[in-house]
């Protein structure tokens, strides 16, 4: 089936549904998918394309085309067990303690004012790439200390103020300032890219599901090695418990005293100051 204007306004329409996040991703692969089958749909072209991904990327790109084929109209006869045998392993890849701190070293000299920020507020809050790409600067309040978060319903988060450590203030106010010239915010997926040119630049290997989630994982790992409540790791990383014990549903935290408890066995602000 050739792929027409009409069929293509019907995907845009569908599309416009999804989070910002899942368009970013589905538009990166139908658009290397039409580019390779020359806007010939069909379940050969489908197979071809699929053919070239790893394990690990091919059920987006799966996901991605059926999508696409639907919005379109078009058939799909490929079944998610034709392309993704059972067994497939999710690589969650991790950061060590040194490359987190050869991260932060290499950035403060080598980065701009809005990408530092973006390393600052990565390794001490342990925030998610779509948390990263949405920061706005009303949620840096530089006067009271405070930063607030985006959260992603569909990411399992809770809504959160943190305190802003003295360590990375000025890294923050800078990036604030910066965030108010940006016209026009590039797509999501280039924060892979970012990530990526961080990473060389600090002398980092890079790996198969490196990014800022191996951060995150790194933080929260060397957390729970410390004295650190584990309740106030959960409360600090903003996690929304999916089956919380009785015990959580009686139990008032308070954030402030969660964050400066954290910030004590935090095991990366030491390396943001001067």
């Amino acid at each position: 089936m050739q792929l027409n204007k009409q069929m293509l306004d019907r995907y845009y329409q569908a599309i416009a549904f999804k989070t910002g996040t899942t368009q970013s991703t589905y538009h990166v692969f139908i658009d290397r998918y039409l580019k390779m089958c020359k806007g010939e749909l069909s379940r050969e072209t489908a197979l071809d394309f699929l053919s070239k991904y790893s394990k690990n990327s091919i059920l987006t790109a799966y996901y991605a085309l059926k999508f696409f084929f639907k919005a379109t109209n078009a058939p799909l006869e490929i079944k998610r067990g034709d392309i993704a045998p059972k067994g497939v392993h999710k690589i969650k890849e991790t950061m060590s303690h040194e490359e987190v701190r050869d991260l932060i070293v290499s950035s403060k000299s080598k980065l701009g004012t809005i990408e530092l920020g973006y390393i600052a507020l990565s390794t001490i809050y342990g925030l998610r790439r779509i948390e990263l790409y949405d920061t706005k600067p009303e949620m840096i309040d530089i006067d009271k200390r405070l930063f607030t978060p985006f959260t992603h319903k569909s990411e399992g988060a809770n809504e959160r103020v943190h305190l802003i450590p003295e360590e990375i203030s000025p890294i923050l106010f800078d990036m604030r300032e910066g965030l108010f010239d940006i016209k026009k915010k590039p797509v999501i997926t280039q924060m892979n890219f970012f990530f990526d040119y961080a990473a060389e630049l600090a002398g980092i290997q890079l790996r198969p599901r490196l990014g800022f989630h191996s951060i995150r994982r790194a933080l929260i790992t060397e957390l729970n090695e410390t004295d650190c409540k584990p309740i106030y790791i959960a409360n600090f990383m903003r996690w929304k418990e999916r089956n919380p014990h009785i015990m959580q549903e009686y139990i008032q935290l308070n954030p402030k005293k969660v964050d400066e408890t954290v910030f004590e066995s935090h095991p990366y602000l030491k390396y943001w100051s001067d």
